[in-house]
């Protein structure tokens, strides 16, 4: 064989091997919840505002943020809340403790009759969100 052909076959073997361990490309999560808000019924002070990996807004005294990843099947991940110190009433304040709280403890969601229904690890009921067109 000629060095020229020998040369350009090892060549070409080369990257068709390399090609071949290149991982595909990882599609983007579907975000159900981007670009969505939500308020907690009888609470008008108390919503999220879910905006690509990060929640944000207020817990009825306080404004807040945190990370959050969406995972297959509803699945749902929530990071440690980080919060404003403003002082409140004390029912403001329980309420808004109790609601960091079991934001934290989310593992999974869905939007049921278009409210969204926040769940633990053992699928009980953590909250209860209706959607919220103000924020």
């Amino acid at each position: 064989m000629h060095p020229m052909k020998s040369t350009l076959l090892m060549v070409g073997v080369s990257l068709l091997v390399a090609m071949l361990h290149i991982a595909p490309a990882q599609a983007e999560p579907v975000r159900v919840l981007a670009g969505t808000s939500w308020k907690i019924a009888g609470n008008p002070e108390a919503f999220i505002t879910f905006e690509n990996d990060r929640i944000g807004g207020r817990g009825g005294c306080n404004r807040f943020t945190a990370g959050y990843e969406e995972l297959t099947d509803g699945a749902m991940t929530v990071s440690p809340i980080a919060a404003t110190r403003m002082a409140c009433a004390e029912a403001a304040m329980k309420f808004e403790h109790r609601f960091f709280a079991k934001l934290e403890k989310v593992r999974r969601f869905e939007i049921i009759d278009k409210r969204l229904v926040l769940r633990g690890g053992d699928l009980a009921v953590l909250l209860e969100l209706e959607p919220d067109d103000h924020n």
